[in-house]
């Protein structure tokens, strides 16, 4: 591909097998539109190139050719200056406070950027947020204020249009304290206006900005905002969707929320909020912010007054149990409290999981939050056998208090059995209407007896299928797995 003058060629495939340019085997040679070459391989020749490009801080150099997992560059500055349209920028763990992408802007009134994304790339992390981190830096200037902004301030994340960043953490970014979009907002991402951006799994941390602190202008699905900063207004994020996030001791400003949680203190300003779980005590609300189907363990303050619709329900903090983040627990009130059709304005692709890995559906309906109820663990215990795991259950298969699973009409569920012995497996489905159930073992459909089906298992994994079409619902229960039988030992 050409850049800069040079032309670079991945490499080629030679009977079947793929030669980089670093490991081709001498002496060999290979036919190009039926004239013989030998190793040299003209551009033309070359009819596709890569999409990916590998970051590595611990093992990269910013000499390789990024191609390769190898051959990484250790700069995300450096990947994103070769990255074109639809590339992926595929980054392995590791903290990314080397280097920036605009070094021209030191000393001048533009923040520095420790990567700039051109337009319709990707950003995504081998490896887990918590180990894969892009990391800002606070002003060293005479003008820097005491949350660390000013010249010489790095950001961590600027997008072009149509940019995702996907399972990152970003930390401790910077812009300088003025009030401009570009060199003053979104201190952790900041992304254009109108220029469709996607956030997605990733946690913000400890960035600031003259205006939102933590992003600007992008819609997120299942993010973390924690104690970001702000010198005026929108700590966590400023101009955003926001679906199935926590805030943290930080708060949207001017932004749409849905199924958020806000944990700890803070302020929400302006926006409106969709089955939003408020946890914050005395949290005080500016700008007249409108809530909807929103549940709140305390009486919400402000400088002027909040927009709460019927729906929004104000208890106390003891009326709602809930773990260290803000999960609701089983029993508590936020169950069931929530509304689906405000949940289902959320893309279809990000609904299927909260923000801490559980389905959301519970008992038919969806919780307010983005931490919802887990209820895998209460069916495996009811199930009550070692080895039944759920593997897939569509959004409408949903617990009930006494057997197992409640499937309604048209919910599929798929359970593995992990059997440490051949046996039987049994279990029952049963229909309280006019329905139809249909339980396949692998490509084999059971027929039962009454309400039982029995399939015979061999050790390891065992998968089936159960589906339901009609009214009211089938319950699903019971799955006896075979004992290891009687074992002799002979001396």
């Amino acid at each position: 591909r050409a850049n800069a003058g040079l032309t670079y060629v991945s490499g080629i495939t030679v009977n079947g097998t793929f030669y980089n340019l670093y490991d081709y085997p001498s002496g060999v040679t290979f036919t190009v539109n039926g004239s013989e070459r030998a190793t040299a391989i003209a551009a033309e020749t070359v009819t596709a190139e890569p999409k990916e490009l590998f970051v590595d801080r611990v093992n990269g150099s910013d000499s390789n050719c990024g191609l390769y997992t190898n051959l990484a560059f250790q700069s995300l500055a450096k990947a994103a200056s070769v990255a074109t349209a639809n590339w992926t920028i595929l980054v392995q763990p590791g903290v990314y406070d080397n280097e920036v992408s605009n070094p021209e802007a030191r000393d001048t009134a533009t923040p520095l950027n420790r990567v700039t994304l051109p337009d319709d790339v990707t950003l995504k992390a081998l490896g887990s947020a918590a180990e894969t981190i892009v990391m800002g830096a606070k002003s060293d200037a005479p003008n820097a204020t005491a949350n660390g902004c000013g010249t010489n301030a790095v950001r961590c994340i600027k997008l072009g249009a149509r940019c995702k960043v996907i399972g990152l953490t970003v930390s401790g970014g910077r812009t300088l304290a003025v009030d401009s979009e570009t060199t003053g907002h979104g201190g952790g991402i900041f992304g254009p206006s109108s220029g469709n951006c996607v956030v997605i799994d990733c946690v913000v941390t400890n960035c600031c900005a003259y205006r939102g602190g933590g992003t600007k202008n992008m819609t997120v699905y299942r993010c973390l905002y924690i104690n970001n900063l702000v010198e005026h207004t929108g700590p966590a994020a400023y101009q955003g969707t926001l679906c199935g996030c926590l805030f943290d001791n930080c708060d949207p400003y001017s932004s749409t929320t849905y199924n958020c949680t806000f944990l700890r203190g803070g302020y929400a300003r302006a926006g409106t909020h969709y089955n939003a779980l408020c946890l914050s005590d005395g949290g005080k609300y500016i700008n007249g912010p409108v809530f909807h189907r929103c549940y709140f363990t305390y009486t919400p303050n402000s400088y002027s007054t909040p927009v709460l619709d019927a729906e929004c329900v104000i208890t106390n903090a003891a009326a709602l149990p809930v773990d260290a983040q803000g999960r609701p627990l089983a029993g508590s009130l936020a169950i069931d409290a929530g509304r689906t059709d405000y949940f289902e304005k959320i893309a279809a692709a990000y609904r299927d999981v909260d923000i801490f890995g559980g389905q959301r559906v519970y008992n038919g309906t969806v919780d307010v939050g983005c931490g919802e109820y887990d209820w895998r663990g209460d069916f495996a215990k009811t199930l009550a056998k070692k080895g039944v795991a759920v593997e897939v259950a569509s959004a409408g298969v949903t617990t009930n208090e006494v057997t197992g699973v409640d499937l309604a009409d048209g919910e599929t569920l798929t359970v593995k059995c992990t059997l440490k012995t051949d046996g039987k497996v049994s279990f029952k489905v049963v229909p309280d209407g006019e329905g139809t159930v249909t339980v396949m073992f692998g490509e084999t459909e059971l027929t039962p007896v009454g309400n039982t089906y029995t399939f015979d298992g061999t050790v390891g994994e065992n998968v089936v299928t159960i589906a339901y079409a009609g009214d009211g619902k089938a319950t699903v229960s019971g799955f006896a797995l075979p004992g290891l039988g009687l074992l002799l030992f002979v001396r």
